[in-house]
């Protein structure tokens, strides 16, 4: 065991902690405010808490402008399109519920990256996909008089 490995599995459990702790504090406190003023929030916050990790992480090279454009594609379209059926969720399901969805994120990104780029899945990913899809069954599935 590595100390990026230690540092990596720290985050993950605190990105973990911290949805949670979101969902449940959104859904208690923020039920008055609208999905857009959530998002635009969110996204304002997000960027200013990565903004100094462009101060420790090398920047590979400068981007072209095609890159910008890339990069406005995805922010629009993406991230309009995520929001949209992130918000139709916690509306349908709940935001407890909907935040397991979020996990489902992680396998998919991780499936992808086998796929499309070549990248090698070891046995330990393949436990950890299984125990997130196992999780968001048993959430998702609970029955509503559990909830």
């Amino acid at each position: 065991v590595t100390a990026s490995f230690a540092t990596g599995c720290a985050a993950s459990l605190f990105s973990s902690f911290s949805a949670a702790f979101g969902s449940n504090y959104a859904n208690r406190h923020l039920r008055s405010a609208g999905s857009l003023e959530l998002t635009s929030a969110a996204f304002l916050f997000g960027g200013l808490m990565t903004l100094p990790l462009l101060l420790v992480v090398p920047v590979p090279a400068i981007p072209r402008p095609v890159d910008f454009l890339y990069l406005a594609i995805l922010a629009c379209v993406m991230s309009a399109l995520t929001y949209v059926v992130y918000f139709r969720l916690v509306a349908s399901i709940g935001a407890t519920r909907t935040i397991s969805v979020e996990f489902a994120v992680t396998t998919i990104a991780v499936l992808t990256g086998t796929i499309l780029l070549g990248e090698s899945l070891t046995v330990i990913q393949g436990f950890g996909a299984v125990a997130i899809i196992c999780g968001c069954i048993l959430m998702l599935d609970r029955s509503e008089e559990h909830t």
